[in-house]
């Protein structure tokens, strides 16, 4: 099983699909302990580093049918939810981006990575840092570490101190957006 970001370089093939975990699942008749056993139910429970509380099972129930196995977004998901009180207002924020994203036809387009990177992206665009290091992250056509940020910060318009660089880099690490690894 291969999880596929934008940062990902295929050297096998011409073409890779991704498909959703637990494909052909009907989860929309699932109970909370049959989703546990799944794929998705698994990957989010080891992302979020331990089983979701008996108050939060409607609203994980709920998450996971809308998730709809999409691999990146479950991470995305369980790593937001580790910074919240609650898996509870992890699904009402996600309901609130939801309501705003239009339909597409596109089938390139899973509309719950939409709404997990939303979640990440409306706590990181709060950082300009942030956002300059994801800009550098998403242009980059190599893998960045610490100091190479730095030294692209001294050339750029807008300088950013180390520390707002260093808090930029793990509000981004936190939210799951890039891997330090």
């Amino acid at each position: 099983k291969l999880l596929i970001s934008s940062q990902a370089i295929l050297t096998f093939g011409k073409k890779a699909e991704v498909h959703e975990l637990d494909n052909g699942k009907h989860m929309e008749t699932m109970s909370f302990e049959e989703i546990l056993e799944t794929d998705s139910g698994k990957l989010f429970v080891k992302t979020l580093g331990e089983k979701p509380k008996t108050y939060e099972q409607d609203s994980f129930i709920t998450l996971m049918r809308e998730i709809d196995g999409h691999p990146l977004s479950i991470i995305l998901t369980a790593t937001y939810c580790k910074q919240c009180a609650s898996i509870n207002d992890v699904k009402d924020e996600w309901s609130t981006i939801e309501v705003n994203i239009p339909d597409s036809d596109e089938r390139d387009t899973h509309k719950s990575l939409m709404c997990a990177l939303g979640l990440a992206w409306r706590q990181v665009s709060k950082s300009k840092a942030a956002v300059f290091i994801w800009a550098l992250h998403t242009y980059s056509v190599y893998p960045l570490d610490s100091n190479m940020i730095w030294e692209l910060n001294k050339n750029s318009v807008r300088k950013f101190h180390k520390k707002e660089l260093t808090d930029g880099e793990n509000m981004l690490y936190r939210y799951g957006l890039i891997d330090m690894k």
